[in-house]
């Protein structure tokens, strides 16, 4: 509404913002609160899985960073003229973050690529054991290419860490030691076969 009302700005566009707000606040209130459960949630999975992945006793912390303090039907209406100069919304869920510090320093300016890459996985994770706790059966985890992007020590660690529940892990690379594949299916000029080729 805010980008279609763009220059011609008149009082049934603020009336009809008004309802998308009214609406914005009640179910970004509810998401925001359901977020900050789900890492409260997977705090605790996330530090553990990146302890082992990355062998190391770094301290890991989350947290839910969000773009309105109270009310965020309060927060919109203080925002809303420099949000229609923007012609963009300022607040509200779609601005907010999780926060992952390693040692108090942002991850995702500080974290070296091999710690970046075991967070992402302690994440994933973390979502499929709070997942299997809450659901009561594990679900099916899907890890693209992710052994190119580890060391083989990192590798060695995932493939200790993905042993249970299915999973499924495409790779271009060779499976680490100690990794037990159910089925290996192979690709190979347009065709795909069981086995190693």
């Amino acid at each position: 509404l805010i980008r279609q009302a763009s220059g011609r700005w008149d009082a049934d566009a603020e009336r009809t913002l008004d309802v998308w707000d009214l609406r914005l606040a009640e179910l970004g209130t509810e998401l925001r609160k359901a977020r900050g459960w789900l890492i409260d949630e997977i705090h605790p999975y996330i530090t553990g899985y990146y302890k082992k992945l990355s062998s190391t006793s770094e301290v890991l912390e989350l947290r839910y960073s969000s773009s309105w303090a109270d009310d965020l039907f309060a927060a919109l209406a203080e925002h809303r003229k420099e949000d229609r100069a923007r012609g963009v919304t300022s607040v509200g869920p779609h601005r907010d973050d999780m926060e992952i510090s390693l040692l108090g320093m942002p991850a995702r300016f500080h974290a070296s690529q091999g710690e970046q890459r075991s967070i992402a996985l302690a994440t994933r994770l973390a979502v499929r054991d709070v997942l299997w706790e809450k659901l009561g059966t594990p679900p099916i985890v899907i890890l693209d290419d992710v052994l190119s992007e580890l060391d083989q020590w990192r590798a060695q660690a995932l493939g200790g860490l993905v042993s249970e529940g299915q999973v499924i892990l495409s790779s271009a690379s060779q499976i680490p030691d100690g990794m037990r594949a159910e089925t290996v299916l192979t690709a190979s000029n347009g065709t795909l076969q069981e086995g190693d080729l």
